[in-house]
């Protein structure tokens, strides 16, 4: 269905950038380097870095992307927002 399609296409982003964030919480890193820790193509992680970026949530660094602490306070609070988007998904 077109209308449920969108949500999970939103979803599988979401979960793409929450992957991405986890990983640069322990350490800053290039798109390549991603690309290996993560198994996307290099495109979609660059859109992610992107994405993240125009969000305020990571700043370029001499060793690549790098969390600032708007990404470190989402990365935090990531996991009560989880449980609230599986509440209303769940109460469909």
């Amino acid at each position: 269905m077109a209308l449920t399609a969108s949500l999970l296409r939103e979803l599988k982003l979401l979960k793409r950038h929450a992957a991405i964030v986890r990983i640069l919480e322990k350490h800053p890193m290039g798109i390549v380097r991603l690309s290996q820790f993560t198994g996307l193509p290099p495109h979609r992680v660059r859109y992610s870095l992107r994405i993240l970026q125009q969000n305020g949530l990571l700043e370029p660094s001499t060793k690549g992307a790098a969390l600032n602490g708007k990404g470190r306070k989402f990365s935090a609070a990531f996991g009560k927002e989880k449980k609230k988007l599986m509440q209303e998904i769940t109460s469909l």
